[in-house]
């Protein structure tokens, strides 16, 4: 039972990444289509949108006990703010 307990949030995970990432990509096309294929930005955005995400599941979706410190919170969200700026002065 426990294997089966442990798959079931493998894969609840995996569907939680692929969907917001495609939430992600959905409120940022106009950035990714400004940025015309540069690797290295798209991987900045890729990061902003891991960590953006990585907040909501903590704060959200994952248990309780599970939740970041505020002062954490604060950094990774204007970390990632930062980033999609940055980005969008770069390309």
């Amino acid at each position: 039972m426990k294997t089966i307990g442990t798959l079931v949030e493998i894969v609840r995970n995996v569907v939680y990444l692929f969907l917001g990432l495609c939430v992600c990509g959905f409120a940022e096309k106009n950035l990714t289509a400004r940025i015309n294929g540069r690797m290295d930005l798209m991987l900045l955005v890729l990061l902003a949108d891991l960590m953006l995400l990585f907040v909501f599941h903590r704060q959200v979706i994952g248990p309780k006990a599970n939740k970041l410190p505020v002062r954490t919170r604060n950094y990774l969200i204007l970390a990632a703010v930062l980033i999609f700026i940055a980005v969008y002065m770069l390309s």
